[in-house]
């Protein structure tokens, strides 16, 4: 990875962390910001640099640094709410790959795609979160009920979360500066 490169996946790490940080607690999943940190990276970014950022972003979160919205360590992989964070990486892969491949610049081809890396979200955080609340932790939740904790009360706050990070991102990708850097030779 070249110098430029390095220092966009350093800054998206910040950026995850300080949505992630921004929290308003509503139960067993809190409201962060970090969907809107998912678009900003995948309509800006490049699979590649999703990636490594996300990486170092677990990795801190591992080791036990508090950068995940209830702070951080290993055994937070048995959180009901880590299926969430695990699905932001492959959500922003997504948005990028298809943005890059179909050449969508336009916030009416980028939002709806957004909303399908939603819909993605809602299906690996909802489903993992069925796993640990039904064989880790032992309480029988069923799919509508976990449905109702896990997405239900978060899609409209989270659409409207992604279509201002939808427009944030295509509004800087238009600044001169911040396209030199975003273009890759």
């Amino acid at each position: 990875m070249k110098t430029k490169q390095l220092t966009l996946c350093a800054f998206f790490t910040i950026l995850y962390i300080l949505g992630s940080r921004i929290t308003i607690p509503t139960g067993i999943i809190p409201l962060t910001l970090q969907t809107m940190m998912v678009i900003i990276a995948g309509i800006l970014l490049r699979p590649k640099e999703i990636l490594a950022s996300y990486g170092v972003y677990f990795l801190m979160g591992f080791v036990g640094l508090p950068v995940f919205a209830s702070g951080g360590g290993l055994s937070y992989v048995l959180q009901p709410s880590f299926g969430f964070l695990l699905s932001f990486p492959f959500a922003a892969c997504l948005i990028s790959a298809l943005r890059h491949k179909y050449e969508l610049t336009h916030f009416y081809q980028l939002y709806p795609l957004c909303l399908c890396a939603l819909c993605f979200i809602y299906l690996i955080g909802c489903g993992y979160m069925y796993l640990i609340f039904n064989y880790y932790m032992g309480s029988a939740k069923d799919i509508s009920s976990i449905i109702a904790i896990g997405a239900a009360p978060f899609v409209i706050s989270d659409s409207i979360s992604m279509a201002v990070g939808c427009f944030c991102a295509i509004r800087l990708s238009m600044v001169s500066s911040i396209k030199r850097i975003l273009i890759y030779e």
